[in-house]
């Protein structure tokens, strides 16, 4: 707090420039500190989620074209996705340069997975630092304090807290330097600047999507944070223009991005829908970002009102208060604002046409935390002026202490909960593929497993994905037969036919679980081939189905075919019904992954 209070002195103060630039020094160490040191619990994650698809793709155990050359090619299209995995769906992405860097680290570490953090964490504190040589051009009680809201941000938790997400902060760091680079450029005459700010970006680019949510700095700059004649500045944006162009074309004419997905595609998907999505999720990433809201409360029905409610409200309150104390701006800072509060609106266009969630808003939280900082400022500078009214005084106060709660104190705590459960998660599903492991016969090559039922994603997908990591990719062939969240009946009504109908009204392929594999409604009649069974959809109605046949390849009593139900956290074995008999399967806890 001396420190928070010192800085928020600023020139006001008795503060020389000798002793400004120390403390400066001392708060990017104390922003370092904070951002790498909350995030080093991960290393205890290991691999996690997603990383086991990743590195099984670099391990080429899937025949998936573009891996290993671009481990991102597909997460979609691996074996043990389930059966109703609709063919066009995909959710490919392009990016070469994060993938060569986990196979560098593969290459370094083998499968010491703790050492896969380190490259995380030096990526996380190059953002930091490239954050500190941005803000600097902000007034120093503002950049600094700026500085701090980054570091404590939440989104690190996903960002640089899991190793396959840090395709993120790499794309950050270096769009960060491309941003220093080009304002160099324009407002120092560096020619250098333009070329280097090119080849961050293009860096940037490789190493992610993130990179191009982030070129929208740049047009801010130009649009806002520029003063010369628009002919001169529109000149200044069109190379980064030019590439971002560029870049979008080679994506699309490669084939790479979202299709028949959660996430929206906006070179294909319909113009409108694009829009209505965009209006939906807005307030929702402004109540991520501005407020330091919790993303999981949107699980709960209650929470999602109030939510979008304070994605208006509160854009809305801080545009008061910068309102009411405007007096107390100084020279340069509402441009500045200009500049990244509309860069940070301009990062929110591709990052919302995912479903919301933590690790989306790191890019545009560095264009907000000017924005807080600076009305945390200009209410503090109010609040030490006693000639103020005292009510003017009281509102001060209420917005000192209401936005450093929010982004540092709830922000941090948030971060620390949600790296403990996701440790916690990846410890269980660890531990699924440890059962799983005891449940086979020793040494089995090629044994089918079928897992019932479960409405929770990181059992459905992640523990198979674990075991293979594990226990070699040839042990086993993975199918699941359901995901719906409600009470299956589980029915043999031949000697290797299986029937599964919900019961008590529940529906099956109404959940978002299972539409995130087939947004396209499947339909009594259909039929889905696969390694162990073919699938047909034997009755639906107008909003999902209620029976379906499970036709197997092989005896279901046989020593080549196990058959598992989740029980509590860990997988049990369970033998099949006789013929003509049932067994109701309860579902599992729904969760989504990270």
């Amino acid at each position: 707090m001396l420190i928070l209070s010192t800085v928020m002195t600023g020139p006001e103060g008795s503060l020389t420039r000798r002793r400004l630039t120390t403390t400066s020094s001392a708060v990017l160490l104390v922003a370092l500190l904070l951002s790498v040191g909350l995030t080093l619990p991960t290393v205890r994650l290991g691999f996690a989620f997603d990383d086991y698809m990743i590195f099984g793709l670099a391990e080429g155990w899937h025949d998936v074209e573009e891996a290993p050359a671009n481990l991102y090619a597909s997460f979609l299209d691996l074996p043990y996705n389930p059966w109703w995995t609709a063919p066009e769906l995909t959710t490919g992405f392009w990016r070469p340069l994060t993938s060569a860097l986990f196979r560098l680290d593969k290459a370094l570490f083998g499968r010491h997975e703790a050492l896969y953090h380190l490259q995380n964490l030096l990526w996380l504190a190059a953002v930091v630092l490239g954050c500190a040589v941005l803000y600097r051009r902000l007034s120093p009680p503002v950049g600094i304090l700026a500085l701090l809201f980054v570091a404590a941000e939440e989104a690190h938790a996903f960002t640089s807290g899991v190793i396959c997400n840090r395709h993120a902060v790499i794309s950050t760091a270096f769009c960060l330097a491309g941003l220093h680079a080009h304002l160099r450029w324009r407002e120092e005459g560096r020619h250098l600047g333009l070329p280097l700010s090119l080849a961050c970006f293009v860096v940037a680019l490789l190493a992610g999507e993130t990179g191009l949510a982030l070129m929208a700095y740049v047009l801010a700059y130009e649009l806002a944070g520029a003063e010369e004649p628009l002919a001169k500045r529109l000149r200044a944006v069109l190379p980064a223009a030019l590439l971002a162009v560029a870049y979008v074309l080679l994506y699309k004419a490669m084939g790479w991005g979202p299709r028949n997905f959660a996430y929206l595609n906006p070179l294909e998907d319909p113009p409108g829908e694009v829009l209505a999505t965009l209006a939906q999720r807005l307030p929702v990433f402004l109540a991520g970002t501005l407020a330091a809201l919790p993303t999981h409360l949107l699980e709960l029905e209650a929470w999602r009102l109030p939510y979008v409610a304070a994605g208006v409200a509160v854009p809305a309150a801080l545009a008061g208060v910068l309102r009411l104390f405007r007096a107390r701006l100084r020279d340069g800072e509402a441009r500045a604002l200009r500049f990244w509060v509309l860069g940070a609106l301009g990062a929110f266009v591709p990052l919302a046409l995912a479903f919301p969630g933590e690790r989306q808003y790191l890019v545009p939280t560095v264009g907000f935390a000017p924005l807080l900082a600076t009305c945390t400022v200009v209410a503090w500078r109010v609040l030490r002026r006693p000639a103020e009214p005292g009510g003017r005084r009281l509102l001060a106060a209420a917005v000192v202490l209401a936005l450093a709660t929010a982004h540092l104190g709830i922000a941090t705590s948030t971060r620390w909960r949600q790296q403990n459960e996701l440790i916690e998660r990846d410890a269980m599903e660890d531990r699924a593929a440890q059962a799983l492991a005891l449940e086979l016969p020793s040494g089995a090559v090629g044994q089918g497993v079928v897992l019932v039922q479960s409405s929770d994603f990181g059992k459905l997908v992640y523990a198979p994905a674990i075991y293979h990591v594990r226990h070699g990719y040839e042990a086993l062939t993975w199918s699941a037969m359901s995901a719906a969240p409600v009470a299956l009946r589980w029915t043999r009504t031949a000697d290797r036919t299986l029937v599964l109908e919900p019961v008590d009204g529940g529906l099956m392929f109404a959940s978002f679980l299972e539409q995130l594999f087939r947004l396209t409604p499947v339909a009594a009649g259909d039929v889905f081939p696969g390694p162990l069974f073919d699938a047909e959809v034997a009755a639906s109605n107008g909003d999902g189905v209620t029976r379906v046949v499970f036709r197997f390849h092989r005896d279901l009593e046989g020593p080549d075919l196990t058959f598992v139900v989740w029980d509590g956290d860990t997988l049990r074995r369970i033998e099949p019904p006789g013929l003509g008999a049932s067994v109701v399967v309860e579902p599992t806890e729904a969760y989504l992954g990270p």
